[in-house]
């Protein structure tokens, strides 16, 4: 039986919890990086700051001015690198060893799969990343093919619920364990789940993202719907509403903790209601359910610091991998949440207990 991961010790010092030094750090970067690029969507700036902060790193700003210098050299003023998600190849590239060739490593990869034909868009940049980011450029043609059957059978069998946004985290599929009956099997077993057991009054667009994040994982789906759904449900509990629509997904990245819905969500509505004290992230700026997502991603972060990565022979199992999954999957759910539009990336091997199915099946 594969268990779920344990909260790391030392959640907690000085009365202080780890959630809020990393929403401190998520603010000034998110600061620095809002006052250096002015023009930049705040949604970007936090996104790029949440990079730093799944880093523990506090930005460097002068260092983020020459890589931009570094990136115009290298992509076009109408490519999509210099577009929605220049600030997160910025930090990419300003937090690797050598910016120059992560830059040169991304472009390459991104003309590659331009020429599979796939719709140019931020997703499409996105998942260049994710391939520069997990070292896996030398096979990126097989995991291209492998993404494209992928997309070309979900748009055959979901036309509706299947658009370009899922394809940063549909690339994210291909680099899994699974072949493409099975991750497909999986996708609309858990979908037919969540449509016919919960009433949850979410969008179909939402339960298809979710299910897209789910099925990456190990763990029976079922299972894995249920520890999502309790957690939904305590957030109603707790009169906090968490998002119906694009904020939904997320809430797969907390399936893998072994933690209570209502610890998990309580730690979450006090960093959300942290968070709106603070620059950038008040009222005026982002609304309550971006904050608890901001959380959320925060929360997840502290807790799987000791889940594994995915079972992939094409990935080593190794921490600087590890670190870099959690960060991928933050890239993902932020970039898209940036477009309304959220399949979340989730990394680790997941699945949950007999008792958080028991338990959740009284809510059904």
């Amino acid at each position: 039986m594969i268990t779920i991961h344990q909260a790391p010790s030392g959640a907690y010092k000085g009365g202080f919890t780890l959630i809020t030094e990393k929403c401190d750090l998520l603010v000034n970067n998110r600061t620095a990086i809002a006052k250096k690029f002015s023009g930049e969507n705040n949604l970007m700036c936090i996104a790029a700051g949440v990079i730093y902060t799944m880093a523990d790193e506090n930005v460097d700003i002068e260092k983020m001015a020459e890589c931009r210098k570094l990136l115009k050299e290298q992509a076009g003023f109408f490519s999509e690198l210099r577009k929605m998600a220049e600030l997160i190849i910025l930090s990419k590239m300003t937090l690797s060893e050598d910016p120059k060739k992560y830059v040169s490593d991304l472009k390459s990869v991104y003309d590659k799969v331009k020429n599979a034909k796939f719709k140019d868009s931020p997703y499409l940049v996105l998942a260049c990343v994710i391939i520069c980011d997990l070292g896996v450029s030398d096979d990126c043609d097989k995991i291209i093919e492998k993404a494209k059957e992928i997309m070309d059978r979900m748009e055959k069998e979901h036309p509706i619920l299947t658009s370009k946004s899922d394809f940063s985290f549909i690339m994210f599929l291909a680099l899994s364990y699974k072949d493409v009956d099975t991750i497909l099997k999986d996708m609309e077993e858990g979908y037919d789940y969540l449509k016919n057991t919960y009433k949850l009054n979410v969008t179909g667009n939402a339960m298809q993202g979710l299910c897209e994040l789910l099925a990456v994982t190990y763990g029976e789906m079922q299972s894995k719907c249920d520890r999502v759904v309790r957690i939904y449900k305590t957030f109603k509990n707790h009169k906090s509403a968490y998002g119906s629509d694009a904020e939904f997904s997320a809430l797969g990245i907390l399936a893998d903790i072994d933690e209570s819905p209502e610890k998990l969500v309580d730690e979450i509505i006090k960093a959300a209601d942290y968070l709106k004290e603070q620059s950038g992230f008040t009222d005026k700026v982002s609304d309550r359910k971006q904050r608890l997502m901001y959380a959320t991603l925060l929360v997840a972060d502290v807790y799987s610091r000791n889940a594994d990565v995915l079972h992939n022979p094409l990935i080593s199992n190794t921490l600087s991998i590890l670190t870099t999954q959690r960060i991928v999957k933050t890239i993902t759910v932020l970039v898209n949440i940036a477009t309304q539009v959220l399949p979340a990336v989730l990394d680790g091997a997941t699945s949950t207990s007999s008792t958080d199915a028991a338990e959740a099946g009284d809510d059904k």
